[in-house]
Parts: structure tokens; C-alpha cells; sequence
């Protein structure tokens, strides 16, 4: 008996956090001065875009990667630096599956908007990492 076997492209591929542990001094360095305890950085963030035909017309396949890297003083900061981690995998998927979700009447369309996509992407990306500092690291005046 001969079967295929069909893998999903994954909208987001993140890697497993690369974590380091970090002396107090050196910790504002890691985190480009943007703390003191415990940060997370993402690498190797990527965007692929590929326009496939479908029975609605044309439409991108995409997929957004990145590598969370996680620096601290203290393994206390590492479920707050994980729910950055999640804040970035959720606004990466939704970015992606809102560009899939669209149709395009031709290859040079769909092609047209990946291309305005991919350099669109690092504004959208830098965007999403102020929102997960905005909801979870800043603390409102009393």
C-alpha cells in the first residue's frame, strides 16, 4: 500500500528560545539599554512569500520565521520573556494569514503585493515588538 503524506506549511516557524544568562553588568548591553533584568531579542526573522494558482485565482503561500533570543539575570524573567515570545508568534500568524487570505487575478498581482509585503515587513515587525513591550512591560503613573 503506497500513501502520500502532506505537511502543512506552518504560517510561523518560531525556534525554541535560545536562552543566556547574564552578569548584572552586562545585562543593559544585551538588551540595548532597554533593561536591566531581562529581554528578549528576535533573530533571524524572515518572511517568504510564494504565489500559488487556486481555484479562486492567485494566492500567496507565506510563512514568517524567527529566533527568540532571551537574555537575563534570573530564571524568574523567563515565563514574562515567553509571553513576548507568544505576543510575537500571535501577531506574525495573523500578519501571514491575513496576506494568504487574499485572492489576486494574476501571478504578476500576487507577486506585485508579496514584493510590497517582504518590504513592508521589518516596519511590521519592529511595530509588533513595541506593542508586546507596550502591553506587557509598561507600567501605568499611579
Amino acid at each position: 500500500m503506497h500513501g502520500i503524506v502532506l505537511a502543512a506549511l506552518m504560517a510561523v516557524d518560531m525556534a525554541a528560545p535560545r536562552l543566556s544568562f547574564m552578569r548584572l553588568k552586562e545585562i543593559s548591553a544585551a538588551c540595548n539599554s532597554q533593561s536591566d533584568r531581562a529581554c528578549t531579542i528576535f533573530r533571524e526573522i524572515r518572511l517568504q512569500c510564494n504565489c500559488v494558482k487556486s481555484p479562486e485565482g492567485w494566492r500567496l503561500r507565506s510563512q514568517a520565521q524567527a529566533t527568540p533570543y532571551i537574555y537575563t539575570i534570573s530564571t524568574s524573567f523567563i515565563s514574562h520573556e515567553n509571553l513576548h515570545i507568544t505576543d510575537m508568534h500571535m501577531s506574525l500568524d495573523a500578519l501571514v494569514k491575513n496576506a494568504d487570505a487574499r485572492a489576486f487575478p494574476s501571478s504578476e498581482a500576487c507577486v506585485r503585493y508579496a514584493r510590497e509585503l517582504v518590504v513592508q515587513f521589518p516596519d511590521a515587525v519592529r511595530e509588533f515588538q513595541r506593542e508586546t513591550v507596550r502591553l506587557r512591560d509598561v507600567r501605568p503613573l499611579d
